[in-house]
């Protein structure tokens, strides 16, 4: 949600959307449009990682292209379906050739990327360098600060928000932490209240001289003050917490941690008594860290073929589910399993700086990452000129199809045009110039108004945002083109 908040707001998403509303004056029409504007923006809220920032007003500028164009089409009496059926094959091809054109992205170029998008070599350096640390499936937030240096975090680890049930076992006085090397555990799901529950698990651990960390429903009464007890005679490195989550949620955060540590999880569903428990029954890891309200494991002693089938069947889940809370919730699992945490804060002197910041930092990692999903294709709309030249290679059954997969092929020049004249060149010459160079045009630079022909210079642009921002626009025209929504105002838009 803070991602599409970004776009609404930086990109003035409600102005552009006030503005077009503005232009119609039919109830009906207003409501079509209203319905067209929200599908576009969800395309960017539905893809997997969302918020294309820039690639949203970019994505506009080809979708109201479509949509004038198709309305010229149409009242030069070509009849709309054939219209609307030659733009969607015209558009599956583009789709067709940005794929083709997609080249995997090595580390260089994600900084290239990341660079293109920020506008700012500092800040793609630190987004780049928070991909790497917290993996493909690490989660990565952007928090604002008053530091005007982007400052980079990273939290590796199982981590779950419960804290240790008494500061007796505290081991950091300083950080009031309590820290545990080459540990045990046991995990349950149940509750321990007398001594006879869980002292043949203490004593199997004390034997083997290492420490322990007990996860459990609750732990309290006589359990918890043997352990209290144990901890301050030095008898026993020994941490008490409560398990996350409730119901089905902590039934599956426990199993992810049965799975990442080798334990046996003592469940409803398993069958185990607490009190029958043996050593081989404990999870293992190389290291617990407790504070009053975070439990951190690390270097979980798993089996690494079990860990990596469960983290495929999580992914799995996650491309399957429709849901936005049960895809975060599976997202932050597949995080504890495979990946990290990290936090990229960026902020400046003044408010204006600190929200520009926010926006840059926020560009760069979702076009990086998009990058990584989908590959990388050379910038400046070089990637939609090349999709634009398959388009004109088609043939159709019908002059109306035609006139419909020309206007896809004209709108999707649109952002290569635009940065081309924003440069000072003639839009007509550079279009003309970029054909002429053929396969051997890698790039458009625009602060020096020319192409290059050097994979090693200029922008470079996520097949995903492009690719994104097509569909999103063509889904918008197609919903004001058939309903005809098109006949009043559209001009003025």
């Amino acid at each position: 949600m803070t991602d599409l908040i970004a776009i609404q707001k930086i990109a003035g998403w409600e102005k552009l959307k006030t503005l077009v509303l503005d232009s119609v004056s039919s109830p009906i029409t207003k409501r079509v449009y209203n319905m067209a504007l929200d599908e576009f923006l969800s395309w960017f809220q539905q893809a997997p990682r969302p918020g294309f920032t820039k690639a949203t007003v970019s994505a506009w500028r080809v979708a109201h292209a479509m949509v004038k164009g198709g309305h010229l089409a149409i009242i030069r009496g070509h009849p709309p379906i054939e219209v609307i059926q030659g733009m969607e094959l015209a558009v599956k091809t583009a789709i067709s050739s940005l794929r083709d054109q997609a080249m995997s992205a090595a580390p260089e170029n994600l900084l290239r990327i990341a660079r293109t998008a920020a506008g700012d070599e500092r800040l793609a350096s630190v987004v780049v360098d928070a991909m790497e640390r917290a993996g493909n499936d690490g989660v990565i937030t952007i928090e604002s600060s008053d530091n005007p240096e982007p400052v980079l975090t990273v939290l590796e680890g199982f981590r779950f928000d419960r804290g240790y049930l008494s500061e007796t076992f505290i081991t950091e006085i300083d950080t009031k932490e309590c820290v545990l090397d080459e540990c045990r555990l046991l995990i349950c799901d149940r509750r321990i209240t007398n001594l006879q529950q869980i002292l043949p698990a203490l004593e199997q651990v004390a034997r083997s001289k290492e420490s322990l960390i007990v996860i459990a429903d609750d732990v309290e009464g006589e359990a918890l003050a043997t352990l209290v007890v144990n901890r301050l005679r030095g008898a026993l490195a020994v941490v008490a917490v409560k398990a996350p989550g409730t119901g089905d949620r902590r039934r599956h955060l426990l199993h992810d941690m049965a799975i990442l540590t080798g334990a046996k999880a003592i469940t409803s569903e398993s069958g185990i008594d607490i009190s029958a428990i043996r050593l081989d029954d404990f999870g293992t890891a190389q290291k617990v860290v407790v504070t009053k309200d975070t439990t951190t494991i690390t270097g979980g002693h798993g089996n690494q073929r079990v860990i990596e089938s469960h983290i495929h069947s999580l992914r799995g889940e996650i491309d399957r589910t429709t849901d936005g809370f049960e895809r975060e919730k599976l997202q932050e699992r597949l995080t504890n399993l495979a990946g990290g945490v990290a936090t990229i804060r960026v902020g400046g002197k003044a408010h204006a700086e600190a929200e520009d910041q926010l926006y840059r930092a926020a560009s760069a990692l979702h076009s990086t990452r998009a990058a990584v999903e989908e590959g990388f294709v050379y910038g400046g709309g070089v990637g939609l000129i090349k999709a634009a030249l398959e388009v004109s290679k088609l043939t159709f059954v019908s002059e109306a199809q035609k006139a419909g997969a020309n206007v896809i092929s004209e709108s999707l020049e649109v952002a290569f045009r635009a940065l081309a004249e924003n440069a000072g060149m003639n839009p007509n010459q550079a279009v003309s110039d970029h054909l002429a160079l053929g396969s051997q045009s890698f790039g458009f630079d625009a602060q020096r108004g020319c192409l290059h022909e050097s994979g090693d210079k200029g922008a470079l642009d996520p097949a995903k945002v492009l690719r994104v921002g097509v569909e999103a626009a063509f889904s918008f025209a197609r919903g004001i083109l058939k309903t005809g929504a098109w006949s009043q105002g559209q001009e003025k838009a």
